[in-house]
């Protein structure tokens, strides 16, 4: 009989450790902080190489952007560009908007383009935007929205 209570006890009192646990969000080993986001108002201007986020020390992020049209698709193509370096190579990752509907990141030929990917970047190495494309400007309006959270 006794064997069986301490057992219960015991039982009992991990199983409330363990759901405590999954309760905070903050004691959670995969809680995500976003550490940096923006959103570019309808223009159609480009923007130069802009500076997002500079991590203080070696992270895993997750960068998620959505890029669109305003107004339709008009004279030029512009593409949103986000970059970093990790410990080896700078890397990109590059969306032009109008592309068709079964190009990576777009959700149909008017051009709404969104994706989501992982980043791991040391200390010191920004992650940067930049819309390129028309010159002097785009005919129409575009917009952007870029997240940033650090999973690690």
């Amino acid at each position: 009989m006794k064997v069986i209570l301490i057992v219960g006890i015991a039982l009992l009192s991990f199983g409330s450790l363990g759901s405590d646990e999954v309760a905070t969000s903050s004691s959670a080993p995969y809680a995500t902080k976003v550490v940096a986001k923006v959103e570019i108002p309808p223009q159609k201007t480009m923007i130069p190489v802009t500076t997002l986020y500079t991590p203080s020390t070696k992270q895993l992020l997750r960068v998620s952007y959505y890029f669109e049209w305003i107004g339709g698709v008009g004279n030029g193509i512009p593409a949103l560009t986000i970059s970093w370096g990790d410990d080896y190579y700078p890397q990109q990752v590059q969306t032009s908007l109008g592309q068709e509907v079964n190009e990576p990141f777009c959700g149909n030929s008017e051009g709404d383009c969104y994706y989501t990917f992982p980043v791991r970047t040391p200390a010191g190495k920004p992650i940067q935007y930049s819309v390129t494309g028309c010159s002097p400007e785009c005919a129409q309006d575009f917009r952007a929205f870029i997240i940033v959270e650090r999973l690690i």
